[in-house]
């Protein structure tokens, strides 16, 4: 389930505690969340905030006199939220942080976390008023799985035959270049949200040199150890060398239509990319990458890139 977490800038001491708390969770697949500390420079703040929103499963706010009193978050955020629930879009949890006078509000008619809607700030150990939000998410995604399935049983029952069916398709060169701008541009909001995470992490510093709309480039450095750092460049070509009407690219030799090329301390790697005759998908290549015939999804190639910048400076991170 996504969980969109909506709280006030002055709460973010709460915010910080429950995503470490959220953090097994997360790890488990049970619950995803989202919060506007992923939102970029230059993305429009209203637009993303409600897209981020109408494709989540939960609302979860963070409840505080701060948040009472921001116009944003309760008469916009939350006011969205209450839209979407009428609907029966999504679930809105309130969390208590602070005493505030929530009794007032519409969340006055759901149940609010902790046990018994007690403030965090009055328990004695914060971290047992996190375990009991912990267990009510978990009862929650469980919940809206087994309704989700008992829903596809019921509509499979009615419908009798429920076949999935595939419809054949070429691709010009102008659907493949925004599949690959509108694929370069979450790479880089993935890596940019990786990238926040590493700078708390003592002496290590991160530099964006250059971010335009086809290339990004930034150096991480490891200043506790000597000569621990990457350049790294990543970039597309929005020139169309080629356009390949066999299907899947011929990327090995890296002849693509389009490539996603990756630049880290001077070693060339890449995605490139392919099509079978339903979608338009990412190939890997290069010596650091995998080869594979697997196909990619923009966070994977984040995830692959962030893992080689990582082994260049001398970091790791628990599975």
């Amino acid at each position: 389930m996504k969980a969109f977490i909506s709280y006030s800038h002055k709460d973010e001491k709460y915010l910080q505690k429950l995503e470490i708390h959220l953090a097994q969770i997360k790890r488990d697949n049970i619950i995803q969340s989202w919060t506007d500390n992923k939102i970029l420079a230059g993305d429009n703040l209203s637009e993303t905030i409600n897209e981020e929103l109408s494709t989540s499963d939960l609302f979860i706010a963070l409840l505080s006199p701060e948040y009472i009193a921001s116009n944003y978050c309760y008469e916009k955020e939350f006011q969205f939220a209450l839209q979407m629930l009428e609907k029966k879009e999504i679930i809105i949890i309130p969390i208590v942080c602070e005493p505030c006078d929530w009794h007032n509000t519409p969340f006055k008619n759901l149940l609010a976390l902790p046990k018994d809607g007690k403030p965090i700030s009055e328990w004695a150990n914060d971290n047992t008023a996190y375990m009991s939000i912990n267990e009510n998410l978990r009862k929650v995604a469980a919940r809206n799985t087994e309704l989700n399935i008992n829903k596809s049983n019921t509509e499979f029952a009615v419908e009798k035959i429920g076949r999935n069916y595939k419809i054949q398709k070429e691709f010009d060169s102008i659907q493949k270049l925004e599949f690959v701008e509108k694929s370069f541009k979450e790479v880089v909001k993935y890596l940019s949200s990786y990238l926040d995470e590493i700078t708390s992490l003592e002496n290590v510093n991160v530099k964006i040199l250059k971010q335009i709309e086809t290339e990004l480039k930034f150096i991480v450095v490891n200043r506790n150890m000597i000569k621990k750092e990457a350049t790294i460049i990543l970039e597309f070509d929005k020139e169309i060398n080629s356009i390949n009407q066999g299907g899947v690219a011929h990327f090995f030799g890296g002849v693509s239509d389009f490539q996603i090329r990756i630049k880290i301390n001077n070693q060339s790697n890449g995605f490139a990319l392919a099509n079978d005759p339903y979608n338009l998908f990412w190939l890997s290549y290069g010596i650091n990458m995998r080869g594979d015939s697997k196909p990619y999804t923009t966070k994977e190639i984040a995830d692959t890139i962030f893992e080689d910048v990582l082994k260049q400076v001398g970091i790791s991170f628990d599975e």
